[in-house]
């Protein structure tokens, strides 16, 4: 599976560094006996996984809409998204684990091999950043993996710092305390990753839009008397969606088919809000529904 276009060129070659740091780190962790960089691979672990879902989910929510997948695959990158954050709780929770063993019972870490690899790392991650950021971390797939490599390069900047303290000053605990720094920065991210993604899946009602301005907008246009049942979600980074009812005089079906189409260009200019289903009524349809549902 090779890459089909220049922002999957720049995810491929991220995977391909993360995981030649991967390795160096978890080796070097192992010599050196140091929890913070081991720590420091697990998440650069997690971030290949990240990478590795990005590429899969860019791939399949290129597909073609069907007729069950009326919306095609787009939420294939929400999903990824949702998956990276559970992945970086779990991870987070290992670490504390782990670092509360070693508070207890602190071990001997080998400072320069941890300095070294270390410092491999911060420069492979700030490759990596410049990487994903080239893909585009407007697309919440690869936002997500932008934001583990991030946090990775200020853990990597963490696990450095350990080092230098342990270096001059032989205080064995810091290795301890960095990796567990190292677990709450990770814990936030995960968390933030999940409760955008789940927001996305829950169809919440975007990020920075206000349906009582939507509401507004549309009332304030010609020939628009009310409006009910207003939904707004996303289905995928960038791509909004409404749907509502409109109440409207009485008119032609081509004067009603004009107004639709203003609305729609007005939601678009004003909100962004790239796709709509306007359903236009009046008095007279009200009524009519009303009857039918008594009747029933």
């Amino acid at each position: 599976m090779g890459p089909k276009s220049a922002s999957e060129r720049r995810l491929f070659l991220a995977l391909a560094i993360g995981s030649i740091i991967f390795i160096l780190e978890i080796l070097g962790g192992l010599i050196s006996n140091s929890l913070a960089l081991l720590s420091d691979a697990g998440h650069i672990l997690v971030d290949i996984f990240a990478i590795t879902l990005a590429i899969f989910a860019t791939r399949v929510s290129e597909r073609p809409h069907t007729p069950i997948l009326s919306y095609g695959y787009h939420r294939t990158e929400v999903l990824s998204s949702f998956v990276n954050g559970l992945v970086l709780v779990g991870m987070s929770g290992y670490i504390f684990l782990e670092g509360y063993r070693r508070i207890l019972n602190p071990p001997e870490v080998e400072v320069a091999t941890l300095l070294l690899v270390a410092s491999i790392g911060l420069v492979g991650n700030l490759l990596m950043m410049s990487l994903l950021r080239g893909a585009g971390i407007s697309r919440l797939h690869i936002k997500g993996a932008y934001l583990h490599v991030m946090g990775d390069t200020l853990l990597s900047l963490g696990v450095i710092t350990g080092g230098v303290v342990l270096l001059f000053t032989n205080f064995v605990l810091i290795d301890a305390i960095i990796a567990t720094t190292i677990g709450i920065v990770i814990l936030i991210t995960g968390l933030g990753l999940v409760r955008e993604s789940g927001s996305i899946l829950m169809e919440r009602v975007p990020r920075g839009f206000e349906p009582g301005e939507i509401t507004k907008a549309i009332l304030e246009m010609e020939g628009v008397k009310a409006i009910h049942e207003l939904h707004i979600w996303t289905v995928t980074s960038g791509f909004h969606v409404l749907s509502g009812h409109v109440m409207v005089e009485d008119q032609k079906l081509s004067e009603a088919s004009k107004l639709v189409k203003e609305i729609d260009r007005m939601l678009k200019e004003r909100f962004g809000i790239s796709h709509t289903t306007i359903q236009l009524e009046n008095e007279t349809f009200l009524k009519v529904k009303r009857t039918e549902k008594d009747e029933i």
